[in-house]
């Protein structure tokens, strides 16, 4: 019984010794909590219960609890480094496997993820594009890529103007004079496609509040031109054109130029004639009985027609032939036939010059013997064989309308118009600034001339209509000027006339555009009571510069104001704004009360039009805020000078607060928020399942899971840049291997002295 309790006591010993052995092996391993080995007694018992005099059995180990106590925090120079200051886990992604750890020794792995040595992904709350930590957790990545520009769109100007100066020597403002502006500051803004731009704002002290001056015209008596414009000339051709064709067998040409520009130009190629020849010998043909018929036709003119009569036979020879032909040369040249060679010779050739087709008809009744041609394409009958030519050319009058039109662009290029057809006989050219111009018809077309029906466009080369002088504009100009700056312009007013209403629309576009210089006071140019102001106190002059000679028209009132008031110096400021030396504002105007503070504009806000820098970016549309500027009795100063626009940036650095944050900084001088570290905890960390690399998982002692942010519930927080080293307390541990040792030294005793014991009671006998 002894040995087997004291083997008992040497595997409880041993255990405590792996235990102590595993804790001083990790007293260096971060996040690593030590384990303390538990033991219970082992006592025999039976259903009914033990003796009181019954010895325990030994020892057992019960459980090796680890113990979460808080290790000490150790700084390190990585901002990804962790530390969890409180209760907590850090949760990783084992693969798909949720794991909780407190080891906090964090960097980015290749694919931007959160990620330890061990390649377990961080769990944090994701960010959307605003910042705002969003519920969904997930592995965290961060985004290394750059951010983009953004435009400037608004500029906060906290100033203080000295109000104590007076307006500056020079009284027109310019950039490049410090004489004529009191003050300037600058700042960098940016286009949308990131390229920095230098801003400059100017500020001069300029006069208080004056009593504007109004000049009230009266009623506009319209003005009316009696101009003339320029006489149009014109060449007009008159006549349908006839359809000419050219001479068989010549190249004919058939042209229209128009000022030098060529408005339709045609040359015909020579026809070819169309022609049949004779082909074999002729055989004689004699006739045997009466009604016996030899006709021979060309192209519809009879050469030869001879029937048996009275019994007397008839012979066709060659020589009867060629008599024949020569007798009928006249009615074939009459339908445009000709040959050449004789029956004879066997050579005759059939011709028409203009390429028409004929036929060459023979009709042989003769039976004695049947005679005739020896050739196939003589046979009996109608023939037609070979006997095609080309027809010659022709000009169409729409043939010219399509050339015309192909020509147009160059015709009005040299301002010549056209109108009308050749087709429809009222062709016509026209130069409406009355210069004179030629028209010149060539046309050499000589088998029918046709052509143009006038006079002037005969066969022939012929200069037609070319023109009277020019007959220059009665010159008419009406304009009307505010302080001498033209506001509205009508000339070469031909028959025109000036409105009321006209002059209301260009008075309304030069006010708008006067930057409050002037302002309608009330009523308009249209109705007579049109009061105009000048807001400087100047006087302020109405002109009209008419040479309209119908009607000049006038206004009924005086057109001169004297009832402004003079300026002086006071709490008003004038400011221009220049971008990269360019002004893209001013003067806008700051109004300040007696105690310094800005009265207009409204909300401090001056809207500076849109513009848009070199560089290739966007057009930028801008706003100051000058709400906190100041003018007190103190040299002037810029408390502050920001705007919302940047260039693009890359990631520099990412910093960790101690919520578990995640900020993204960046070389542009931005950041944003990229997640938010989770934690998880449990009812009871202490029924967690240990498993490799410093990790638990989650069972069912442990309970069910909870996640939260840092600082939150229960939670910890975060210690950027830091680690949790081991809980493990060396001295403690030693002392306590030395009680394990003592432990098992004594167990191994007890089976010694039991051995010895054993010993003596075999050696009794």
């Amino acid at each position: 019984m002894a040995f087997r309790v004291a083997i008992s006591g040497l595997k409880a010993a041993s255990g405590e010794l792996d235990v102590i052995g595993n804790n001083i092996a990790n007293s260096n391993t971060s996040g690593f909590k030590k384990s303390r080995a538990e033991f219970v007694d082992v006592f025999a018992v039976t259903n009914v219960g033990g003796s009181g005099s019954t010895p325990g059995s030994g020892v057992r180990l019960s459980a090796i609890r680890q113990q979460f106590t808080q290790g000490n925090i150790s700084f390190t120079d990585n901002n990804l480094d962790m530390a969890i200051n409180g209760n907590g886990f850090f949760l990783l992604d084992d693969g798909g496997t949720q794991i909780y750890s407190r080891s906090g020794a964090f960097g980015v792995d290749r694919n931007g993820f959160l990620a330890n040595a061990e390649g377990q992904n961080l769990i944090a709350f994701g960010a959307d594009a605003s910042g705002n930590i969003t519920g969904a957790a997930g592995p965290i990545e961060v985004n290394t890529s750059n951010i983009p520009p953004q435009a400037t769109t608004a500029m906060t100007v906290d100033l203080n103007l000295d109000a104590a100066q007076s307006a500056p020597p020079v009284g027109v403002f310019s950039a490049t004079n410090p004489n004529s502006f009191n003050h300037s500051t600058s700042t960098t803004i940016f286009d949308s496609l990131g390229n920095s731009h230098l801003a400059s704002m100017y500020y001069v002290k300029t006069a208080s509040p004056v009593t504007p001056t109004t000049v009230s015209p009266g009623t506009f008596t319209p003005a009316q031109s009696n101009g003339s414009a320029a006489m149009q000339n014109d060449s007009a051709v008159s006549g349908v054109h006839t359809t000419s064709v050219a001479a068989p067998g010549l190249a004919q040409t058939y042209s229209i130029n128009v000022d030098g520009v060529t408005a339709f130009s045609f040359t015909s190629t020579p026809n070819t004639p169309s022609t049949t020849g004779a082909s074999g010998a002729f055989t004689d043909a004699t006739s045997q009985t009466d009604g016996q018929n030899f006709n021979l036709t060309v192209g519809g003119v009879q050469i030869l027609d001879v029937t048996q009569a009275g019994g007397v036979p008839e012979t066709i020879d060659d020589a009867r032939l060629d008599a024949a032909l020569t007798a009928a040369t006249a009615a074939l040249n009459a339908a445009g036939i000709t040959f050449t060679g004789t029956f004879a010779g066997d050579d005759v050739v059939f011709s028409r010059a203009d390429g028409a087709a004929f036929n060459v008809v023979v009709a042989n009744t003769f039976d004695n013997p049947a005679g005739g041609f020896a050739g196939a394409n003589y046979a009996v009958g109608t023939n037609a064989n070979a006997n095609a030519g080309t027809a010659p050319e022709d000009v169409t009058a729409a043939e010219i309308d399509a050339g015309i039109a192909a020509a147009t662009t160059a015709l009005n290029t040299a301002g010549i118009s056209v109108s009308g057809s050749a087709a429809g006989g009222n062709l016509r050219f026209s130069r409406v600034d009355g210069t004179s111009f030629d028209v010149i018809v060539n046309n050499t077309f000589s088998g029918t001339p046709g052509g143009l029906a006038g006079a002037d466009f005969a066969t022939g080369t012929n200069t037609i209509n070319n023109g009277a002088p020019a007959v220059a504009p009665t010159d008419t100009a009406f304009t009307m000027s505010i302080d001498g700056t033209p506001f509205f312009t009508e000339a070469a007013a031909i028959g025109g006339t000036v409105t009321a209403a006209e002059l209301d629309a260009a008075l309304g576009t030069f006010i708008a555009g006067s930057g409050g210089a002037y302002a309608i006071d009330s009523g308009s140019i249209a109705g007579g009571d049109l009061v105009l102001s000048k807001a400087d106190g100047t006087d302020v002059t109405i002109t009209i510069d008419s040479n309209f000679t119908g009607t000049p028209g006038s206004f009924a009132g005086a057109l001169v104001s004297t009832n402004g008031t003079p300026s002086v110096a006071t709490n008003i400021w004038d400011t221009y704004t220049f971008v990269n030396g360019v002004q893209v504002d001013g003067p806008s105007t700051l109004t300040f009360s007696t105690a310094g503070a800005l009265i207009t504009p409204a909300g401090g806000i001056v809207t500076i039009p849109a513009f848009t820098p070199a560089g290739g970016g966007a057009a930028i549309n801008m706003t100051q805020d000058y709400s906190s500027t100041t003018q007190f009795g103190s040299a002037f100063s810029v408390n502050s000078l920001s705007q919302d626009g940047f260039t693009t940036g890359r990631l520099s650095g990412l910093d960790i607060d101690s919520e578990g944050i995640i900020f993204a900084r960046f070389t542009n001088g931005q950041s944003n928020v990229q997640g938010q570290i989770a934690l998880a905890d449990f009812p009871n960390p202490q029924g967690l399942q240990p498993v490799s690399d410093t990790s638990w998982g989650e069972t069912f002692s442990s309970g069910a899971v909870t996640v939260g942010a840092p600082g939150t519930a229960s939670l910890g927080l975060i210690q950027s840049g830091s680690l949790e080293q081991s809980n493990v307390d060396l001295s403690e541990e030693l002392v306590n291997m030395i009680i394990a040792q003592r432990s098992f030294q004594a167990n191994a005793e007890v089976i010694s002295t039991s051995d010895a014991v054993t010993q003596s009671i075999i050696n009794l006998r």
